[in-house]
């Protein structure tokens, strides 16, 4: 029997392994290449414009101002009192007075002290006032602050029911009214009578302190 055997020559040999290279390259390339996705291309959506109700606006009142404080307080009664009228005297009647704005007058010629609400006198005192070297100050003098139990800090004398119109201390306050005798500067009235004074009166009431200036009724007092 024959025996035939194949025989491949050296060139094709190498030709043939040189093909598998070739493929298994590139099968090892695909199998790890990751394809790129490419971005979605973007999309416009048209939008309507969208209509917002608005309420109309409310149209706000200026405020409104507020009405200048008087210039003068019209005197339209005084309380009867006797001729006879000396030191440590003084009369309180406010009986069917209504509410209304204070006023106190002091004259320090006549040596008196008017109270008046709603212009109608309510009250009158004999004062003390200032003696020569301190006077007490002419003028109008808002009330600036009130304290039932004060003490001179520079005198260290008591003022009950003090209310205080002067940034140096001069006062409206109670006292020993006696015939002679003078003050610092302050008005000086009787105790019982300051307190009553003191109940009806607030800071920033005007205090107005004449010399021989008492109105007679109908007639108004300056205040500014």
């Amino acid at each position: 029997m024959t025996q035939f055997s194949a025989t491949v020559s050296r060139r094709t040999a190498n030709l043939l392994l040189a093909g598998v290279g070739v493929l298994g390259l590139a099968g090892i390339v695909a199998a790890f290449s990751v394809p790129v996705a490419q971005p979605p291309e973007p999309v416009v959506v048209a939008s309507k414009p969208v209509a917002v109700a608005t309420k109309p606006a409310v149209p706000v009142a200026p405020a409104a101002k507020p009405p200048a404080p008087p210039t003068t307080y019209t005197v339209a009664s005084f309380i009867p009192r006797p001729a006879n009228f000396n030191h440590g005297d003084w009369i309180w009647n406010d009986d069917n007075v209504p509410a209304g704005p204070m006023l106190v007058l002091v004259d320090v010629k006549t040596q008196l002290l008017h109270v008046f609400r709603g212009g109608r006198e309510i009250g009158v005192s004999v004062i003390m006032y200032g003696a020569d070297d301190s006077p007490t100050p002419l003028g109008i003098h808002p009330i600036r602050w009130k304290k039932a139990e004060h003490r001179s800090s520079i005198f260290g004398s008591s003022m009950p029911y003090t209310m205080n119109l002067t940034g140096d201390g001069v006062a409206i306050h109670g006292s020993n009214v006696r015939w002679g005798w003078g003050t610092n500067g302050c008005v000086g009235v009787p105790v019982e009578f300051a307190k009553m004074l003191f109940a009806q009166m607030n800071v920033g009431d005007k205090v107005v302190i004449v010399k021989s200036g008492t109105p007679k009724a109908g007639q108004s007092v300056p205040l500014v």
